[in-house]
């Protein structure tokens, strides 16, 4: 697994598996969480991924967070997501993407998606899925005052905060997250975009009810282990990673016969 980008300084570092039909072209862009890292965050999900799926891509995003910001200037979260978001709509040579956020990975996705929705909403035309790691999308009461009162980035876990709040209500406007049902709106525009979500058993961080408060039960999956560990499967056979391959298979049937029949 070669990366494209070898440069600390890039946002997205691209891992290209070894395929032949450019038509079935799948990436998938992992972003960390609060105090995470592109690489250590996710451990071997992605390899796992490339492993499995043989016209899979993998993305590993990283941005400025937590330590990394009290020694330089960095921009606030909602910039970030615009950041995000302008490297999404540059990857324009793959028929299917997917997004996967851990904890704050999964609002800085959510965000990308916002401001792709009333900038260039076409950019979202090849987006297959978004899954949603142990992430707070209501905020979280259990993040330290403290720690929300010396980090930037975690005022944006604050519950209700008005940047949670602003994310929620364009979703409620412009996305259906239901995997196989269709939605429309009277004089809305409704964009189907499945949404999975991911809750760990022992989450001391993420209550269960913040990670996925309008999102239907059948695209809810909780799992053993820790707000950290669920990203971190150490075998294929690990509830989350599983359950995320099963779910990117559906979306995408056609990734290949072999993956098609592995999914259990």
């Amino acid at each position: 697994m070669e990366p494209i980008e070898i440069d600390s300084k890039e946002p997205l570092v691209i891992y290209q598996n070894d395929y032949q039909d450019k038509g079935k072209q799948t990436l998938v862009i992992f972003v960390h969480g609060l105090s995470g890292s592109r690489f250590d965050t996710w451990q071997k999900f992605p390899q796992f991924l490339q492993e499995e799926l043989p016209y899979v891509d993998v993305g590993m995003y990283e941005y400025a967070t937590a330590r990394s910001r009290f020694f330089r200037k960095t921009p606030k979260v909602p910039d970030q997501a615009q950041t995000l978001a302008h490297v999404i709509r540059d990857e324009k040579d793959y028929r299917h993407i997917f997004l996967i956020g851990h904890s704050m990975g999964g609002v800085m996705h959510m965000g990308a998606i916002q401001y792709l929705l009333r900038t260039e909403e076409e950019a979202l035309d090849n987006i297959k899925g978004l899954f949603l790691m142990a992430t707070p999308q209501l905020g979280s009461r259990k993040v330290p005052w403290l720690t929300r009162l010396l980090s930037k980035d975690a005022r944006v876990l604050y519950p209700y905060n008005d940047y949670l709040n602003q994310i929620h209500e364009t979703f409620a406007n412009h996305i259906n997250p239901f995997a196989m049902r269709t939605m429309t709106k009277s004089g809305k525009t409704i964009r189907q975009l499945p949404i999975f979500v991911v809750t760990a058993d022992r989450d001391m961080l993420v209550d269960k009810l913040s990670t996925g408060p309008w999102i239907p039960t059948s695209q809810k999956r909780h799992v053993r282990g820790s707000h950290t560990s669920i990203v971190k499967p150490d075998r294929k056979t690990s509830d989350a990673y599983l359950w995320v391959r099963k779910q990117i298979v559906a979306c995408v049937p056609d990734l290949s016969s072999e993956s098609s029949a592995q999914v259990v």
